[in-house]
């Protein structure tokens, strides 16, 4: 997933979290219940990070860098 990606995907996450957070979940502390566009883009590329670190075939499989070996 790519900067765009992670951008695109951040947007609804953000709106919806900080719309739905306060409403449904007011028990947490005020700095979760608006949460600032930019922390939700990194928690996104976070995400991304860890599943290229954890499921490393994914990442490479397609471009022809992980080629099996006879």
């Amino acid at each position: 997933m790519g900067v765009f990606g992670v951008i695109f995907l951040s947007v609804p996450f953000y709106f919806l979290w900080n719309y739905l957070a306060p409403i449904y979940l007011p028990q947490l502390p005020p700095v979760y219940l608006h949460v600032p566009f930019w922390h939700c883009v990194g928690i996104f590329g976070l995400a991304a990070i860890f599943r290229l670190v954890f499921f490393p075939q994914g990442a490479c499989c397609g471009w022809g860098w992980c080629r099996k070996r006879d």
